[in-house]
């Protein structure tokens, strides 16, 4: 290989002279580093990331693709794209002190992303840095989007219950989102990087319906990830306040039959569930009802006619 690399820049020392020899050898250069990312990448699809890449070689240039199958056949792909870019400007003009480079581009959620800057260590190549790189802004941008989508409801936005949104930092661990959802009880959601999934702690039965929901029945938890805490948040104060009511007297039933219409008018946009009860020795048209949303819980005494009256209990 050095007697032909020899003879090709005594070749072109000749021709082209000093200013050709390093045009070719910068070229040599560039492709070899990218050919050296292209290797680590098909050795991390083929160990510890199996079944989350998906490397494509290209002309001159890498595809990785991460969390493949994520959302599905069908969902939004996110990957990378390395490649040497050119020096020329816009418009086809050439400076002739700028030279070509490795450039790369980020898709995520199959839409490119431009107003980002991507740290690129090109002297110590190692494909699996730069995907955590990559990824870590991934999961910063879902995380971030739900705790500003949180931030904007009545409890958080009050302060009734505490919200708090880390970055990564170098020696901060992950992203990580923490929700206060009770009194008693604060979760934290992460991001797992190879594969792309939730994971909520500490783990619990319905923290784990709810990561499980998280995981299978969105492909953009950062526009609609939030509306699954509100809702395990909703099911905690529902569930604890059912235990309570039963403690002290009050009998849980379900739903008497009232048309979700006939409610809709009294109840508070936000409610996202509705709890019934009852006291020994009551008249079989009384209720007492309970509901809670991201705005707070409120009580309501209901008595049934052939139309329903409902009045609340302060």
């Amino acid at each position: 290989m050095r007697f032909a690399l020899e003879s090709k820049v005594n070749a072109i020392l000749e021709k082209d002279g000093l200013a050709g020899c390093y045009h070719f050898l910068h070229e040599l250069a560039l492709t070899h580093k990218i050919s050296e990312l292209r290797r680590q990448a098909y050795e991390l699809a083929r160990s510890r990331w199996i079944d989350t890449l998906k490397v494509e070689s290209l002309h001159r240039a890498l595809s990785i693709q991460y969390w493949v199958d994520r959302y599905g056949k069908d969902g939004p792909k996110s990957w990378i794209i390395l490649g040497v870019v050119s020096g020329k400007k816009k418009g086809g003009m050439h400076d002739e002190k700028e030279t070509s480079r490795i450039g790369i581009r980020w898709f995520r959620d199959s839409k490119e992303v431009k107003d980002v800057e991507i740290p690129l260590e090109l002297t110590n190549l190692s494909a699996e840095e730069l995907l955590r790189s990559v990824i870590n802004l991934h999961v910063a941008h879902i995380l971030e989007s739900m705790y500003k989508n949180l931030k904007a409801k009545p409890l958080f936005a009050n302060r009734d219950l505490a919200l708090s949104f880390r970055r990564s930092t170098e020696g901060a661990g992950e992203p990580e989102l923490r929700v206060q959802l009770t009194s008693q009880y604060e979760i934290g959601v992460l991001v797992e990087f190879i594969s792309g999934k939730f994971a909520i702690s500490p783990a619990s039965r319905l923290a784990s319906q709810a990561e499980t929901r998280l995981n299978s029945q969105t492909v953009d938890p950062a526009s609609n990830g939030h509306g699954f805490i509100e809702n395990l948040h909703c099911v905690l104060v529902s569930e604890d306040t059912v235990s309570r009511a039963f403690t002290v007297g009050w009998l849980p039933v379900r739903n008497p039959g009232l048309p979700q219409d006939e409610l809709k008018p009294f109840l508070p946009r936000d409610t996202l569930q509705l709890s019934w009860f009852r006291k020994y020795g009551w008249h079989p048209d009384w209720f007492l009802a309970f509901s809670s949303g991201m705005s707070g819980e409120r009580w309501w005494l209901i008595e049934m006619y052939v139309h329903v009256f409902l009045l609340k209990w302060t």
